[in-house]
């Protein structure tokens, strides 16, 4: 998923460019008669989409235990309604995405930008969880995740990146179609 995100910060020449080289492994005059450039234009954007990516990825991965850790603060701080302690574990920059299909009540239809904004909105979506709801901390794409539940069902799956001790993007996915068979 973080690859996907990745890939979506690129202009569309830069991710079509990166894909057919890295993927797909096209040599160069091919992917100039592909998108209709010349070729030293589709090295440039090569070049171009590498770096953005290397400079999207993080220096530092966190330990397992150290996710799970910065997981379990945000819950907490959720849970009771602590800003201040929410704004703690969050970066300076951090983002959240919410994937709801447009089918879930109080979801952002937008990224939401900046510790404040994201503590805020997280602190504020409470109000709209159904009164008898479960949260468990379970295995989702390979690392830690939030699941809610009511009863056996799932209604929202949320995960984080951690960056330098802090959580820099958080992602709610609450889609009851994606969530089927979680």
């Amino acid at each position: 998923m973080a690859f996907l995100v990745l890939l979506e910060s690129l202009k569309p020449a830069e991710r079509a460019v990166f894909l057919l080289r890295e993927v797909f492994d096209y040599d160069y005059p091919e992917i100039a008669d592909i998108i209709s450039k010349n070729e030293p234009a589709c090295r440039q954007l090569f070049s171009r989409a590498k770096k953005h990516i290397t400079a999207k990825q993080p220096r530092f991965k966190s330990t397992p235990e150290k996710h799970r850790q910065m997981l379990e603060s945000f819950l907490q701080a959720v849970e009771v309604g602590e800003l201040t302690g929410l704004m703690s574990v969050l970066a300076e920059d951090v983002v959240l995405w919410a994937d709801s299909g447009g089918k879930v009540k109080g979801a952002a239809t937008r990224p939401v930008a900046g510790r404040d904004a994201v503590a805020r909105f997280s602190l504020g979506t409470r109000r709209f969880l159904p009164e008898d709801y479960r949260v468990e901390i379970a295995e989702v794409n390979g690392q830690p995740a939030l699941i809610y539940r009511v009863e056996d069902r799932a209604f929202l799956v949320l995960t984080i990146e951690v960056e330098a001790q802090h959580i820099c993007a958080i992602r709610l996915v609450a889609n009851p179609e994606k969530l089927a068979r979680v």
